[in-house]
């Protein structure tokens, strides 16, 4: 990190993160998360449909209710 001129305290500019060598995983890996991630999320689609047809009937047997 560098400091910054007149400042008491560490700073991070451009060039420090520039330099900065982040290692990446495996094609393989980052494949396997990728379909992780997407059968998740298909899942919570499915949960959210489920909600949201439940608050319809919900609604719906309130409604059936109160006639």
């Amino acid at each position: 990190m560098s400091e910054m001129p007149k400042a008491g305290y560490p700073s991070v500019n451009e060039t420090d993160i520039a330099s900065l060598l982040i290692p990446l995983s495996s094609q393989a890996e980052q494949q396997a998360l990728l379909e992780k991630i997407a059968t998740h999320e298909a899942k919570r689609r499915e949960t959210e449909a489920i909600f949201a047809a439940a608050s319809g009937q919900k609604r719906q047997i309130l409604l059936d209710s109160i006639k």
